[in-house]
């Protein structure tokens, strides 16, 4: 059996339709951290961790302000996230159960006011941007390290893994997977949020250095794993330190 983790903003919404539209069989993980079963093969996409960042922030920024006077049938095609949407539509509250979470991401209303708060000498400020990134819902917090104990997944159970993707080569990538899944996946279309309005992308130096430093011990330990076990390249965990 194959489980596919789905990495928040790695494009796994799209891959997961297509394994499914092409009857690929397999189990999913999402914002749950995958527990290890010796009879499934993972796969898993990752992706630049700063621009990981960046999409995680504004995806929620989105979605705790879209709009939902106009009453209709929330999908893909019409909202950035249906369950978020008809969930704000009826609790007026986007996110779970507490409304600080989506406080906190209008209190800082950019990804790069959020890292360069990081280290703000203001200490109110700073504690909520820590805050916010250690929030244990959604995509800020639950990375890449997340997902994979902080690499110890990819030590521990690296036979079983199956295949490793990235956004940046996703074409090559599905290629690749088809063949040794001996199918004919489509590349996915990755999901659009910003045709829900447009969103500040920029980021400082500052913001860049506070980002890889927040993630040091998680999403880039995990990466480091991944290139010592030449699941990605040293070309690639390089770039990812760049934006």
């Amino acid at each position: 059996m194959y489980c596919f983790i789905h990495i928040g903003k790695c494009g796994g919404s799209s891959i997961r339709k297509s394994f499914k539209q092409h009857g690929i069989k397999h189990k999913s993980v999402h914002l749950g951290r995958p527990k290890f079963n010796k009879n499934h093969k993972y796969i898993f996409w990752i992706r630049n961790p700063i621009k990981r960042f960046v999409s995680a922030f504004n995806y929620s920024y989105l979605i705790i302000n879209f709009n939902t006077d106009n009453k209709t049938k929330y999908t893909l095609d019409n909202c950035p996230a249906p369950v978020h949407i008809r969930r704000k539509e009826k609790n007026k509250i986007a996110f779970h159960s507490t409304p600080l979470y989506s406080k906190l991401i209008n209190f800082f209303k950019t990804p790069n006011a959020l890292a360069e708060s990081l280290t703000c000498n203001n200490k109110i400020i700073k504690t909520n941007a820590l805050k916010l990134m250690t929030f244990r819902v959604e995509h800020i917090y639950k990375g890449i390290g997340w997902y994979l104990y902080n690499g110890d997944f990819v030590k521990k159970y690296n036979n079983n893994i199956f295949f490793v993707g990235t956004i940046e080569d996703i074409n090559n990538d599905i290629s690749m997977l088809n063949k040794k899944l001996e199918s004919n996946i489509i590349v996915p279309k990755i999901r659009v949020t910003k045709k829900y309005g447009s969103r500040p992308t920029d980021l400082s130096d500052k913001a860049v250095k506070n980002i890889i430093d927040f993630y040091s011990n998680t999403d880039y330990k995990a990466l480091k794993i991944l290139k010592e076990k030449e699941w990605i390249s040293k070309e690639t965990l390089d770039s990812y330190y760049l934006y």
